[in-house]
């Protein structure tokens, strides 16, 4: 779970054959925003109340790296999905450090959609990151209409 308590990212651990474990992480890094009620703002105050003075997304970046890397020294597969709000490019290469790719991508070969309707500037800023052995046998994006709300499930 996420440590400082500010909900951007839970996590279960699945127990697999041969003592195998697969740790799935959902995660939020907040999009930068001025309203008072904002998750971005409300983050600032939480990490303002943990004495941490600096910007959200990149503390959510520095402690996500921190949590991934806790995982991986245990021995834990990991699998990422989440909702980005940064630059796909970026991601990825953030992601290939971990030796996870889009598993997604990986699976269709070519150019991503975006993955919301009113902010993805023709990027994808959802995706689901895994390690190079893990194999998608199924994936793919939804309809913008399909669900609720202004992303596409993936």
């Amino acid at each position: 779970q996420d440590f400082r308590k500010l909900g951007r990212w839970t996590s279960i651990v699945l127990n697999g054959k041969n003592k195998k474990r697969c740790r799935l992480i959902c995660a939020y890094c907040p999009c930068r925003s001025s309203g008072p009620n904002s998750t971005y703002a409300l983050q600032v105050v939480g990490l303002a109340r943990q004495n941490i003075l600096v910007c959200p997304r990149r503390q959510f970046w520095e402690d996500l790296k921190g949590f991934i890397t806790k995982c991986k020294d245990s021995n834990e597969q990991v699998i990422l999905m989440g909702d980005w709000n940064s630059n796909y490019e970026e991601v990825v290469h953030w992601m290939s450090t971990f030796g996870l790719k889009d598993v997604i991508v990986n699976r269709h070969h070519g150019t991503p959609p975006p993955t919301a309707c009113k902010r993805s500037s023709g990027q994808p800023i959802d995706a689901i990151f895994a390690p190079e052995s893990f194999t998608c046998w199924r994936g793919g994006y939804l309809s913008f209409d399909y669900l609720e709300g202004d992303h596409r499930g993936l």
